[in-house]
């Protein structure tokens, strides 16, 4: 009788340490993906185009000036502008109506925008 038990018992003993030496190996293996993964860092930058000049900080794009937008694909117009200097470098002989240039009747340019 005690032969038989303790046959048994090796067999059924064999057979839990296989089953416990699979979970060891199989945690291991889980806590090495585990630990790999989380140390992997992202570039949060990684996906992110910025347009016209801009960069990406912590994943959002930072747009120069006189641009807006996620990824600063906008212009911006502005509202106003304020022209303080104007520099006449070359005119015709003649004003439109092909008279000549007069020095007492006032200005004769008219810049357009």
């Amino acid at each position: 009788m005690r032969l038989f038990l303790s046959k048994h018992f090796f067999k059924a003993n064999r057979r839990i340490m296989k089953i416990v030496k699979y979970s060891l190996v199989t945690g291991v293996l889980f806590f090495i993906v585990f630990l790999f993964n989380s140390c992997a860092k992202s570039d949060p930058c990684e996906a992110v185009t910025c347009e016209n000049g801009g960069y990406c900080a912590n994943g959002e794009c930072v747009c120069p000036q006189g641009y807006r937008g996620a990824d600063c694909s906008q212009q911006i117009t502005p509202t106003k502008i304020r022209i303080t200097k104007i520099d006449v470098t070359r005119f015709p002989a003649t004003d439109g109506a092909g008279s000549g240039w007069d020095l007492t009747s006032g200005p004769d340019i008219f810049p357009t925008l």
